[in-house]
């Protein structure tokens, strides 16, 4: 089973834009998350690039954009499927993290409370001792 690690740089028209750098994992075998379809190994990722405050000459460029070839944006994953599904697993990931901090917060406070109890019980036991 074979991976590689490729860089990726993207430079811009705008020489004012820095280029941006990632990391693609390019995968050469089939897994839960590589597909096969007619003998062609398929692994998508999606990203985006947002340009919070393009400058005046990339402003044109990402607005007139021309349109993209159908079968070019046609992806094999569902990419909003998958985002639902990683929010609802984060939902509930943080539920169950709730839920066993309230649990183990609830046998913290009935430890230390049966730690005063067992420490007041000594405290009367030495005084005792004391008085004999």
């Amino acid at each position: 089973k074979q991976w590689y690690q490729r860089r990726v740089r993207v430079f811009f028209h705008d020489p004012t834009e820095k280029p941006v750098t990632f990391f693609h994992l390019l995968k050469l075998f089939q897994n839960e998350t590589v597909t096969m379809k007619d003998k062609t190994l398929i692994s998508e990722h999606y990203d985006e690039i947002i340009f919070t405050e393009p400058t005046s000459l990339m402003y044109p460029l990402l607005i007139n954009t021309k349109p993209i070839d159908p079968s070019f944006s046609q992806h094999h994953h569902n990419f909003e499927e998958v985002e639902r599904k990683t929010f609802t697993a984060i939902v509930e990931s943080r539920r169950k993290i709730k839920t066993e901090i309230s649990e183990l917060s609830a046998r913290i406070k009935s430890q230390k409370e049966a730690y005063q109890v067992l420490k007041q019980e000594v405290k009367e036991l030495e005084q005792e001792q004391a008085k004999t």
